[in-house]
């Protein structure tokens, strides 16, 4: 692939990327916040206790419920993917001329930030499907650790990678 066929993938990606995220952010979890009184689950990047997820079960209507486990659902799965994607591709080029490890150190980072957020998705889904007093501390207590897990392992690459980039566009000439 030529490199300019490889920055119009790239761009193609983000946007696709960047698409998923408007509609979440604009579209499914606002009405999911509107229709539960508060944010939804994934959206509790530090976490949630047993009485705020049980609270917002029980506070999610039927049409609230089936939005979050169809609509959002499925955006919030290739979302992760699109993502990692784009993270990966980034890391690897802010990465030349850096130690392999701290690229081999993102990389894996970034996915197990996706596979975090999957599963965190695949936990809440199963929460939603059953009556909020039937989801166990123990339901609630993985799904909240896999929320936080996601926040850390998909955030502090981009926190390394944004100077990286800089550093790449500003003051190299191999660009």
């Amino acid at each position: 692939m030529s490199g300019r066929a490889r920055i119009t993938l790239y761009w193609t990606i983000v946007a696709v990327t960047f698409g998923f995220y408007t509609v979440m952010m604009l579209g499914t979890l606002p009405r999911i916040a509107a229709d539960a009184g508060s944010p939804a689950l994934d959206l509790r990047l530090s976490g949630y206790s047993a009485d705020a997820a049980r609270a917002f079960l029980g506070a999610l209507s039927d049409e609230g419920r089936a939005l979050y486990l169809n609509v959002q659902r499925r955006l919030d799965t290739v979302y992760p993917v699109l993502l990692c994607v784009i993270a990966c591709w980034s890391i690897v080029w802010a990465t030349r001329g850096v130690a392999r490890w701290v690229t081999v150190l993102l990389i894996v980072s970034s996915v197990l930030g996706m596979l975090c957020d999957l599963t965190e998705n695949a936990r809440i889904a199963a929460m939603l499907r059953l009556p909020p007093g039937a989801v166990t501390d123990a339901q609630i207590a993985q799904a909240s650790i896999l929320t936080q897990a996601k926040a850390l392992l998909t955030v502090w690459p981009g926190l390394v990678v944004v100077p990286l980039i800089v550093r790449r566009v500003f003051f190299r000439r191999d660009v």
